[in-house]
């Protein structure tokens, strides 16, 4: 768990590099649990600012992509000056999408094991990203 700390601690100081926010968006929990689930790979709550990753059988690329993905709602959560969070809203997946292309850009995944660590994922949440990133190969 705590190399997934700083690895999540890392992705944000490259993704927000000279965010005021740099701070609030460092402080989360993680947190893996040996549990297995159908319905999720993940979760946040954003009371306590935890994130919480399940299904510890499948790989390590689908282990990251899920903690990215776990780190993009507390992220959106800490930006939604709203007060209106929608858990997979637009500005959910904004965030989402610039997480991951860091990822791919400091090397923690490629574009095929992020194509394999989302393919039990559901067609929405993959569809945008997967799109970007043919439009953006030669950041790959």
């Amino acid at each position: 768990m705590y190399r997934v700390k700083i690895l999540l601690n890392d992705l944000v100081e490259y993704a927000y590099p000279h965010s005021p926010k740099q701070k609030a968006y460092k402080a989360f929990y993680v947190e893996y649990i040996d549990k297995k689930f159908k319905s999720k790979h993940g979760d946040y709550n954003p009371k306590n600012k935890h994130i919480r990753v399940f299904n510890l059988y499948r790989t390590e690329d689908q282990l990251v992509v899920t903690s990215i993905h776990e780190l993009a709602h507390h992220i959106n959560f800490i930006d939604d000056t709203s007060h209106s969070f929608e858990p997979h809203g637009q500005e959910f997946y904004k965030v989402y999408k610039k997480l991951l292309f860091t990822a791919l850009d400091m090397g923690l995944f490629n574009k095929w094991q992020f194509a394999n660590a989302t393919a039990d994922a559901s067609a929405k949440m993959v569809e945008d990203v997967v799109a970007a990133t043919k439009d953006c190969e030669h950041r790959i």
